[in-house]
C-alpha cells in the first residue's frame, strides 16, 4: 500500500485515500511530509514550555507566542477527545 508521501512519483501515486485521522483531524497525505525544521522546534519549544508549567507567551517572539497557542489549542481538544473516548468506553 502507498501512502501518498512526497517522494512517490506522482503517477505511481494511490487513489486519494485517508492515511491518517485522530479524532476530527484527517489528512490525505503523509504527514511526515508536512513537518518543517521551523515546526519541529516548535514541538520541542511547546514540550520544553508544557513541561516548565507554561509561562507568559508575551515574553515570546510573536511567531513563537503563536505556534505555542495553536499547539496548546489543539493539546487540549486533544485531551478532551482522549476523556470523551474513555467515557464512552466505560458505557
Amino acid at each position: 500500500m502507498q501512502r501518498r508521501c512526497g517522494w512517490l512519483a506522482e503517477g505511481r501515486a494511490a487513489p486519494v485515500k485517508v492515511v491518517w485521522a485522530r479524532g476530527p483531524v484527517m489528512t490525505e497525505a503523509c504527514p511526515r511530509t508536512e513537518i518543517t525544521a521551523a515546526s519541529q522546534a516548535w514541538l520541542e519549544m511547546f514540550a520544553v514550555w508544557k513541561r516548565l508549567g507554561g509561562g507568559d507567551l508575551w515574553t515570546l517572539a510573536a511567531k513563537d507566542a503563536e505556534a505555542l497557542a495553536v499547539l496548546e489549542e489543539e493539546w487540549e481538544k486533544e485531551r478532551q477527545n482522549v476523556e470523551q473516548r474513555r467515557r464512552n468506553a466505560r458505557e
